[in-house]
């Protein structure tokens, strides 16, 4: 017998057997600016990295839409989306997975931003699981257009 899936499906597809890499924080005031490197440091000594124009960030706005990071990142879905459409189930959760694997393989973390008590803006990874989560939502985008043609 199979067993029922649970009213949570969106957390159960987005796991993953390994555990997710732990948060890490990145600060960013608001002063300063993007560094186009990824490998950048901030100027403190702390060994903390900056946001990168190659990280996808999470949130709505210009910011986010018009990030580098973000393009890169609807563009890698919009190669997916055909063969999302035609996929089962399972499959589209594979997809999804593939894409974050594909990311996080070229050093591109997921970030969301959170502010401290200090008024600090920091970025947050958020992990593979959102990460994977925020993928199924992108590749579900604008499906309606693509299943007509």
């Amino acid at each position: 017998m199979m067993p029922t899936p649970s009213a949570n499906t969106k957390e159960e597809t987005c796991s993953s057997s390994k555990p997710p890499p732990a948060a890490v924080k990145v600060s960013l005031t608001s002063s300063e600016a993007q560094s186009p490197d990824p490998e950048s440091k901030d100027q403190s000594g702390s060994g903390t990295a900056v946001i990168s124009q190659r990280d996808v960030l999470f949130g709505r706005g210009r910011r986010a839409t018009n990030h580098a990071g973000n393009i890169y990142f609807r563009t890698l879905v919009s190669q997916h989306q055909p063969v999302y459409v035609k996929a089962r189930k399972v499959e589209k959760t594979a997809i999804a997975k593939s894409i974050v694997a594909d990311i996080r393989r070229e050093n591109r973390r997921f970030l969301r931003k959170e502010e401290n008590n200090n008024g600090e803006i920091q970025w947050i990874d958020v992990g593979d699981k959102m990460a994977c989560a925020k993928t199924i939502q992108a590749l579900r985008e604008g499906l309606g257009e693509k299943m007509r043609e």
